[in-house]
């Protein structure tokens, strides 16, 4: 009689076998974030040389949010940072990170901007590789971190590269918010759980603190993906979230996120009722993506990368995995490619005299189109080398069962390429630094009218002054001014009445009719005029017995205004 088979222990040679295997996928898994670890620290360390030794950013947008720090940081927020009696316009979270580290490190505010950029920016490349490795591969995601840290052009400014930087601008740090958004929106949207749709939400509010072209985005390649999962369902799967349960979710998520965002919203929306007025800021072109400009900058996509993009595309859309980052991508090409077209089109309104909506400047969504360019950059990497390595390896013993592991080395390989090919022509920002020394170094010295200001004047006093003398040295100090630049003036307000206030102020001393310019001053609160250097207006300013010199440098002369002071006769 047949004996039953007894269970025979595995065979130690197919055990060995199975644990190397196993070893070989976990260190294949983690050896692209050791690269990219390696990478973000050659980034980091160009992003830290190019700032070493500077106290003042280089560029106008920084000044903006340093003014708002300082206003955090005399305890006057939500208060604007030009203009007296009014609340925020802009997106304050740069703000409150620019004065949190202040307040850690006891730097001023204009350093702590300069300090924080390198540190705090590496949030963006890493969660961009965080996004990409959930929805794919870390393989993949190393070859989209490559291509989103070397592959941009040389001349974009941080505002508008997917990229990191060394320097702190709102709509670039935003990015990293946006990206973990859409990592916790792809979770959510595959179990409708609570509380990933809450932390959904509390990465879009964030967001929307940072900065506005972001949140859009988001939103609104979130409503193209729930009204997807709603409404199309050509192959039910039981394990998917009901539709119910979707839009419950999805309403938690919005919730959420308007709770989140209401150190913001509270002015915009509650005080202001988003009625714009002033729209230079949101009509401003960025010249690369100017109208003029156009021809060339669509036939300057068309090279490598773009292509393996665009393979990579077709890749995603082939392959019946990843559903979820397959439809939040495509809504997100749709969304951005919407948005960045519309800037377009506004131009050309405008050069008909025609109105057209726009939320933001188009430019924002080149910097949303360039990221998910990176994706799909690293999607086509590896669908390429998928297709090529099994031919390779045709007919050599002992590979063909080791494809995958081929695979990930002929991605490894590409990415080392790519870094050595890219290289010497990394921007490292460098060319900025002679430009950052300069203003550094001119803002930085005691001339600096900024000085003077912050330790001899309040939150209650107004200066006269002209844009440049505005931004750069008066609203650093926490004190507000008749009239700023327009771009950066407060979009819920007249930014031309107050400008013919400051134009109509100037020509009265100019002219010396001085009885009119105290009354002025005394109507609008002004306390103190800023002359620049190059100001000309000397004659009366200089004699009258009114406006008392506080302060005298190469950068400009601080008067302060006393009308009601007796004058006092010389015997």
């Amino acid at each position: 009689m047949l004996q039953p088979t007894q269970p025979q222990p595995p065979d130690t040679q197919d055990k060995h076998q199975y644990e190397s295997a196993g070893w070989f996928h976990r260190f294949t898994t983690i050896l692209p974030v050791f690269f990219a670890l390696l990478l973000l620290s050659a980034v980091f360390y160009q992003g830290s040389m190019t700032v070493d030794g500077l106290t003042w950013p280089y560029d106008p947008d920084a000044f903006r949010d340093i003014a708002q720090a300082q206003i955090i940081l005399n305890g006057d927020y939500p208060a604007d940072y030009a203009y007296k009696g009014e609340t925020l316009w802009y997106n304050p979270l740069t703000a409150f990170l620019i004065a949190g580290y202040s307040m850690v490190t006891g730097l001023p505010a204009y350093a702590a901007d300069v300090a924080l950029g390198p540190l705090i920016n590496l949030a963006v490349p890493i969660l961009f590789f965080v996004l990409v490795a959930v929805w794919f591969d870390t393989w993949t995601a190393l070859a989209a971190l490559v291509a989103f840290l070397f592959f941009i052009p040389l001349d974009r400014p941080t505002f508008a590269s997917a990229s990191y930087s060394p320097w702190l601008f709102a709509p670039h740090i935003t990015q990293a918010l946006f990206y973990a958004t859409l990592l916790s929106f792809s979770m959510w949207i595959k179990n409708a759980r609570w509380n990933l749709a809450v932390s959904t939400g509390l990465f879009l509010g964030l967001t929307f603190l940072g900065h506005t072209a972001p949140a859009v985005l988001a939103g609104c390649i979130m409503v193209l993906t729930v009204l997807a999962k709603i409404l199309w369902r050509p192959d039910p799967d039981e394990r998917e979230p009901s539709r119910s349960s979707i839009a419950k979710g999805f309403a938690l998520i919005l919730i959420t996120a308007f709770i989140v965002s209401l150190p913001f919203t509270l002015s915009i929306l509650f005080r202001y009722h988003l009625n714009v007025i002033n729209e230079a800021a949101s009509s401003w072109v960025y010249e690369e993506v100017a109208w003029e400009n156009a021809a060339s900058f669509f036939t300057g996509l068309i090279f490598l990368p773009t292509a393996i993009a665009i393979l990579g595309g077709y890749a995603l859309w082939i392959n019946a995995r990843n559903k979820s980052a397959r439809l939040i991508l495509t809504a997100w090409f749709l969304v951005a490619g919407a948005f960045f077209l519309n800037g377009y089109l506004a131009q050309a309104a405008g050069r008909y005299g025609a109105p057209w909506f726009q939320i933001t400047p188009g430019y924002h969504y080149l910097l949303y189109l360039s990221a998910l360019k990176h994706i799909l950059f690293g999607v086509g990497v590896m669908y390429i080398c998928r297709l090529l390595t099994p031919l390779f390896l045709r007919g050599i013993r002992g590979c063909s069962s080791h494809i995958a592991g081929w695979t990930q080395t002929a991605v490894g390989l590409c990415c080392l390429f790519m870094v050595w090919w890219a290289w010497d022509d990394y921007r490292g920002w460098r060319e900025l630094k002679p430009l950052s020394l300069n203003v550094s170094a001119s803002l930085s010295s005691k001339s600096n009218p900024y000085f003077w200001i912050r330790d001899h004047t309040s939150s209650e006093d107004i200066f006269l002054c002209e844009d440049t003398e505005a931004l750069h040295m008066v609203t650093p100090a926490g004190v507000k001014v008749v009239a700023l630049e327009q771009a950066f003036s407060h979009i819920y307000l007249d930014w031309q009445a107050r400008d013919d206030i400051r134009q109509e102020m100037f020509w009265e001393l100019e002219m010396g009719e001085m009885t009119e310019f105290y009354d002025m001053a005394a109507k609008h609160g002004v306390t103190h005029v800023l002359l620049g250097a190059s100001s000309d207006i000397t004659h009366q300013v200089n004699w009258d017995p009114h406006l008392n010199l506080e302060f005298e440098s190469s950068l400009g002369r601080i008067y302060s205004i006393h009308p009601n002071e007796p004058v006092v006769q010389s015997p």
